[in-house]
């Protein structure tokens, strides 16, 4: 008994009611991927533990860099596409 009175006034006061919940992405937008974009960026070549020349490291090096060419490119179109369908303003660069 000593428990009705405060749940009857938070009952009358409203401490149960709740906010609807809306979603984040509103229901009736699509937003397109290309198939293109979800795919996993390549693993980046291990050098060996051996002496290089100046010819193999550049080889080397150019590996790494058009794979960082492809995956920075990739990651920027899904941050748009992100950006786009959660209309979130454009982040400024460090």
């Amino acid at each position: 008994m000593k428990y009705a009175i405060p749940f009857l006034l938070m009952l009358l006061t409203g401490c149960f009611e709740t906010a609807p919940v809306r979603p984040v992405v509103p229901e009736k937008e699509t937003v397109n991927i290309p198939p293109e974009d979800l795919r996993r960026c390549p693993e980046l070549p291990r050098m060996e533990e051996r002496d290089y020349d100046q010819l193999d490291t550049a080889t080397f090096l150019h590996s790494w860099i058009s794979i960082y060419d492809v995956c920075s490119g990739r990651q920027e179109r899904l941050s748009n596409i992100a950006r786009k369908a959660f209309n979130l303003p454009e982040t400024p660069e460090k």
